[in-house]
């Protein structure tokens, strides 16, 4: 049986990929603000790097890094979430259409060609 949508399996494989790329950087950058957090606790202010960034500028002191940390990384977890839920809907909309063109040929009593990807 021939591989069908091609383009639409690129586009599950590019938000799987595209997912994992954002819990990775949502993870890194938890790290990052756990750091920073740190630093101008130590220093005493908020680090020149991040004065102007919306919510790390909050992270003075190693408390503030710490929730900041684990506010970013739920949102890269919510994020992955979504990315990684939409490529397997792509990909569970090709299963049923080849699931529902078996199921013709089958009935038609044509004969059954092995499928690649099984």
């Amino acid at each position: 049986m021939d591989k069908r949508f091609r383009a639409l399996r690129m586009i599950a494989l590019f938000y799987q990929v595209l997912a994992w790329i954002t819990l990775v950087g949502g993870v890194l950058a938890g790290v990052f603000a756990v750091i920073l957090g740190a630093i101008s606790g130590r220093e005493g202010g908020v680090s020149p790097l991040v004065a102007q960034m919306p919510l790390l500028n909050r992270a003075v002191g190693l408390v503030g890094g710490i929730v900041v940390a684990l506010t970013i990384v739920l949102g890269g977890v919510i994020q992955f979430v979504l990315l990684y839920a939409l490529s397997e809907a792509v990909r569970l909309g090709l299963a049923i259409e080849r699931n529902t063109r078996e199921t013709a040929q089958y009935i038609r009593g044509e004969p059954a060609v092995a499928s690649p990807d099984k």
